[in-house]
């Protein structure tokens, strides 16, 4: 025999199996990939040839799995708001590409605690399974960070939101009701 066949049952031959991925043509000419075996049962013998099993996997979902795994794990990295993952104890396990700020300002990094400040209502959080929104000064920002607790899993995340804007214009909110309630209090006529 040639071609395939031939270098499979040469490598049968030598070694009496084969393992490796293969890709097989199906329905309307599509490429499958599969991983395979072959054994050799029975050498050649002048009646009936070789006697091989081949089994054959179809590997097409495990790669579409794969494909979607990689897909997800880059999902908190592209995120553009800080995303966080904290151990049970407190300590900095994960940290995307958006926190560097908020970390340098915590001086934390992976392997360290939280600064104690943050960790205690975290952990407090964690320990009673309940969701947390804790504001953080970061440089001339404001973070909103929400502590979402995963106790069966042994951690906490923590996703930060820009609320700068937000605290902004609560202030210039109070600013404005303290300067309505100085004119109405100072005001001869009152103001209807």
């Amino acid at each position: 025999p040639t071609g395939w066949n031939g270098i499979l049952m040469e490598r049968l031959r030598q070694g009496g199996k084969w393992e490796g991925d293969m890709n097989f043509i199906r329905h309307r000419n599509r490429s499958v990939l599969t991983e395979c075996q072959a054994l050799l049962l029975h050498p050649d013998d002048a009646a009936n040839g070789p006697i091989v099993s081949l089994t054959a996997r179809d590997l097409t979902l495990d790669r579409l799995w794969d494909h979607e795994m990689q897909t997800l794990a880059r999902l908190s990295g592209e995120n553009p708001n800080p995303v966080i993952r904290l151990g049970s104890d407190g300590v900095l396990l994960y940290a995307n590409t958006a926190s560097r700020e908020l970390l340098q300002v915590m001086d934390c990094e992976i392997g360290n605690p939280l600064p104690e400040a943050l960790r205690a209502p975290i952990l407090q959080a964690y320990a009673s399974n309940k969701m947390l929104g804790l504001e953080v000064s970061c440089g001339e920002r404001v973070l909103m960070l929400t502590a979402a607790p995963f106790p069966r899993e042994g951690y906490v995340n923590l996703y930060g939101t820009d609320i700068t804007t937000l605290k902004q214009m609560e202030d210039e909110l109070r600013t404005s009701e303290a300067r309505y309630r100085l004119l109405a209090l100072h005001s001869p006529n009152g103001i209807a």
